[in-house]
């Protein structure tokens, strides 16, 4: 019992005062709550206190914790030698390989023996050592660490999140016996411990000579993929890129070491310089692979990004500026306190116009390394006397407060210059300057339909209706619609309606092409985060045509109602006015597993409902529908002169309330093969707690619990339709997969916790067991989806069908509902307009003959439409890594808006919550366990309320993955250096004793 109070290091005063305390609440007669009522206990830890000042403990773990950790500073300084090139590294030397295929290992494997990674000691130092032991668990804490032995000659236990680079398996077991070394992991002359110590130096010694060589090539690479907005860049770009030597492609041709090294090489050049963004070496960007989506075994993946060139010419101007005399310091010294004597208008003028604007570059460069602390750039401003104690982004972005460059409205990640939103002559960008920025140039449609042949494939009844669903938050129109027809008493069409962008966007225009080369596909939800911001693929007005709205024909009266409806006879519409992509399947009600099979039941094609009905319904309607609250009821027909026709609501009469109940049937059903499948499915509304962030701090309980459902639902039906129907006419398309991670770990048991009380804790051995207790709706609890997701491999994108596991589909997954803002679901349809074109080429060929086939579409092949079939998986491939790297882009922004926003609320409120006010506790689930300090253990958590992971102190030891934890207090927040800690709420009691 005394072990954690002399852990925390308490005087012997103090321990006896404790220890009497407990003793007399253990052997008192009365109830715990009475015997503490009398007998207050102390609260004497600093921890406790209510002047508790975080930075007696935890300023010094942030301060090491809020900088750049550049491993090529480290190393440089520290070259490892001697270099020994023995015998005995040349036996190392095995056959070359496809540098993918060395890339996808190492991404796609967990580190294993003979694997060299570089890491982080808890210290924040970088190291480069090789795995003698993989990971022997996925949640048992002493068991879960890899066995890291670092050239110089230790051994370190380190989880996989603290790897940043990792190369699979370049030693084989037959050349150093890493099992020795961990049986005498305490004799540091181990002969195989030493042998394995001169390769990781040579090994180095080799990067960093190779790194020297390559370094003076990075200027040309830079100047060829930088543009003015932030790219993604891949280590095959780099290596396509370099003009190497004919020695120099020899011996990198020679093994599969050697091609190692080149990696690595480049690696540290990327990491070294500011003219590339690598997100993982600030440790702040960093998240948790089990929020992620897989397991914490897999190393974080490391992305490259390219500094916006505006940005690099100002770092570039600055550092050689720095380097001239001391008058150049004494100039900046003097261009700052000339800052401090002006404001608003008068600052604006000296900056953009008189003799501040020569200068002006400085501030962008400050501006940048506050979201992007590169090393390189503080140490220059170090060399400065106004910033010759800045050390962290926050001592950064306090100085310019005080040089009247920001206040406390300035967007910090907008102006930083990483995400282009346009008015570079700004001084800093709010959230209210954002609307009048000018954005992307953004695609506007200049093509009336080019595919009106193919609108005739399926005819529709003139009564039939169409229903947009509200899956974003456009309340006048909809992007997404179903629709129901009835075939016979058993056998119904539901059709899935989304619109055709492919059909006026050809594929081979500048502005589509330029659309795969810079823009990115930053999330519509971007607005939650920050008022105002926005980045679309297209013009507002282009969407606005393109999507669903209401409508009403002549023949809309429908026989079900009980009311006549009042309509004006309209005329016809151009058939080419409203068209989509309509996906079908085939429900057999008498079906007793209708989704056992999908062949013949699934059929795709480019449609015109322009004289259909169309109705948008709103989530409040969607509700109320599914919920029966609009089912008529005896008395609503005493009141028959009050009708709802005056509401600017689209009404619902009964034929309607049918329908979209038996596509909520329909979905019911699906989910349950979805659950047999394996699939981990949370509530929608926890969903809505990581995906979107937009209401911190407020209760979030949603009334849509109906609606919610069928929506999500209906998106991963069409995704799985389409991945089906591809796979039945073998279509190269991009398909989303993912399955459990192959490695078997001997008794590796997780206790599950659920937050209904009827469904008792219990031991998981595998993934299944982790998804197999539900509520009564079918939702696991998020504390198991978490422990779920701890089993997996990480989620791939393949050109080739494969099993998707969470989400219980054999043959993955297809994007196709994204159309405005996911370049994949643009490429998905694509290739399926490519499929029907090419079908109806050959019906036509067959009738008119070859020739005139040709001719009649001889303007669709000038635009780049493919006539004879979808791109082969090769074309397809360089597609599908444009939008990788867009992706990336978009996750990286809208990562580091997310956390800096939720942090932002957080500092506002920080005194009243710790005051008892506003929210009371927060709600965390814990997502990695972390070291144990003297304080207790701090471990990463995702917290509930908002919607971010953050770092919580506790004193329980005996925590893992899936454990929830209420915080009570926030011990450190800091939205510029992105970081939070907050306390548990048992933390200095009694509890964990």
């Amino acid at each position: 019992m005394l072990i954690p109070l002399l852990r925390r290091r308490y005087n012997l005063r103090n321990c006896r005062l404790l220890y009497f305390s407990l003793s007399l609440r253990r052997n008192s007669s009365k109830s715990s709550t009475a015997f503490f009522h009398e007998n207050s206990i102390c609260k004497i830890d600093e921890i406790t206190n209510n002047d508790f000042n975080s930075n007696l403990r935890f300023k010094h773990y942030y301060n090491n914790q809020n900088v750049f950790i550049n491993p090529c500073s480290h190393y440089n300084k520290q070259k490892a030698r001697p270099k020994n090139k023995n015998k005995n590294t040349e036996q190392f030397i095995t056959p070359p390989q496809n540098f993918q295929d060395i890339i996808d290992q190492n991404e796609n494997n967990i580190p294993v023996e003979g694997s060299i990674v570089e890491i982080v000691r808890p210290d924040f130092t970088p190291k480069v050592g090789l795995v003698v032991r993989q990971a022997l668990s996925r949640f048992d804490e002493r068991y879960n660490k890899l066995l890291v032995l670092t050239n110089d000659n230790e051994l370190l236990d380190v989880s996989a999140s603290k790897v940043n680079f990792h190369l699979y398996q370049i030693i084989f077991p037959e050349f150093i016996n890493l099992q020795q070394i961990v049986m005498f992991r305490h004799n540091k002359k181990c002969k195989e411990r030493i042998r394995a110590i001169e390769f990781l130096n040579n090994f180095i010694n080799d990067v960093l000579d190779l790194k020297k060589t390559l370094e003076p090539m990075f200027d040309r690479i830079y100047s060829q993929v930088s543009t003015n907005s932030t790219n993604h860049v891949t280590l095959i770009d780099i290596i396509d890129a370099i003009k190497y030597q004919e020695t120099l492609v020899i011996k990198i041709g020679s093994s599969f070491y050697n091609q190692c090294v080149l990696l690595f090489s480049i690696h540290w050049c990327l990491v070294n310089s500011p003219k590339w963004i690598v997100p993982n070496y600030f440790i702040n960007n960093k998240s948790t692979n089990v929020l992620q989506g897989h397991s914490n075994n897999f190393h974080t993946i490391t992305n490259y990004f390219v500094t916006p060139g505006t940005i690099w010419a100002s770092i570039s101007k600055f550092m050689q500026y720095m380097e001239h005399t001391e008058k150049s310091h004494e100039l900046i010294e003097k261009f700052f306190v000339q800052l401090k004597s002006r404001k608003g208008d008068e600052l604006c003028h000296f900056l953009q116009v008189y003799d501040g604007r020569h200068l002006a570059y400085i501030l962008d460069v400050i501006k940048f390394a506050i979201v992007y602390p590169h090393d390189t750039i503080i140490k220059q401003l170090n060399k400065l006397t106004s910033f010759e104690n800045c050390k962290t982004p926050n001592d950064l972005y306090n100085k310019l407060l005080d040089l009247n460059i920001y206040d406390k409205s300035t967007e910090v990640i907008l102006s930083s210059g990483i995400v282009d939103v346009g008015g570079s002559d700004r001084i800093n960008v709010s959230s209210s300057d954002l609307n009048q920025l000018q954005m992307h140039k953004q695609w506007s449609g200049e093509h009336s339909d080019l595919f009106k042949h193919l609108r005739t494939k399926k005819k529709y009844y003139r009564d039939h209706i169409v229903y947009g669903l509200p899956i974003d938050d456009n309340e006048n129109c909809s992007r997404f619609a179903v629709s129901l027809e009835t075939l016979n008493s058993r056998k119904y069409m539901l059709n899935i309606h989304i619109p055709d962008i492919t059909t006026v966007l050809p594929p081979g225009d500048f502005m589509m092409e330029n659309m795969f080369n810079k823009f990115t596909e930053l999330s519509s939800k971007m607005n939650n985060f920050i008022n105002g911001f926005q980045s679309k693929l297209f013009s507002n007005r282009f969407e606005e045509s393109k999507r669903f709205h209401k409508y009403e024909t002549e023949d809309s009266e429908n026989l079900w109602d009980d009311e006549l409806l009042q309509n004006n006879n309209k005329s016809q519409r151009n058939p080419s006015k409203v068209t989509c992509m309509t996906i079908s399947f085939e429900f057999n009600s008498y079906e007793p597993e209708p989704f056992k099979s999908f062949i013949d039941k699934i059929s795709i094609s480019f449609d015109s409902i322009s004289n259909l009905n169309v109705k948008i319904v709103d989530k409040d309607l969607l509700e109320k529908c599914l919920s029966g609250k609009l089912e008529t009821s005896l008395f609503k027909l005493l009141r028959r002169n009050q009708t709802s026709g005056l509401s600017d609501r689209p009404y619902l009469n009964k034929g309607d309330i049918h329908n979209l109940n038996y596509i909520n049937g329909i979905m019911k059903t699906f989910f349950k093969m979805r659950e047999h499948l394996g699939a981990a499915v949370i509530n929608p509304q926890q969903e809505f707690l990581i995906s979107d962030n937009s209401k911190i701090g407020v209760d979030k309980t949603h009334t849509h619990t109906h609606s919610n459902f069928i929506l999500r639902e209906l998106q991963i039906f069409t995704g799985a339709l389409v991945a089906e129907y591809c796979t039945q006419h073998r279509i190269p398309i991009l398909f989303h997969c993912q399955d459990i991670e192959p490695t078997m770990y001997d008794s590796d048991k997780v206790m599950v916790t659920h937050d209904n009380i009827m469904i008792p804790p219990y031991d998981s051995e595998n993934y299944h067991h982790s998804v197999l207790a539900k509520n009564s709706d079918g939702y696991i609890s998020l504390q198991a989806s978490f422990v779920s997701k701890n089993y997996l491999s990480p989620n791939n994108v393949i050109t080739s069908p494969r099993n998707n596991l969470p989400l219980g589909l054999k043959n993955g997954y297809v994007n196709i509902v994204d159309i405005f803002t996911r370049k994949e679901a643009i490429i998905n349809q694509y290739q399926l307009l490519f499929y029907q074109q090419a079908l109806f080429n050959r019906t036509l060929s067959m009738e008119k003959g070859y020739l005139k086939t040709v001719q009649q579409f001889n303007l669709l092949k000038s635009f780049g439409y493919q006539l004879q079939g979808p791109l082969i998986e090769s074309r397809l491939m360089s597609y599908m890594e444009a939008c990788h790297q867009s992706h990336e882009i978009s996750l990286l922004v809208e990562s580091i808006l997310r956390k800096y926003s939720a942090l932002k609320w957080l500092e506002n409120v920080q005194i009243d919550i710790n005051e008892g006010n506003g929210l009371k506790v927060f709600h965390c689930i814990v997502t990695l366990v972390g070291i144990n300090y003297d304080l207790g253990v701090v471990c990463k958590c995702f917290c509930m309320e908002l919607g971010i992971e953050v770092d919580v102190l506790t004193e329980n030891t005996d925590i893992h993955i899936g454990n929830k934890l209420v915080c009570d207090k926030v011990l450190q927040v800091n939205a510029v250096d992105r970081t939070c800690l907050l306390r548990d709420e048992n933390y200095g009691s009694t509890w964990y004793l």
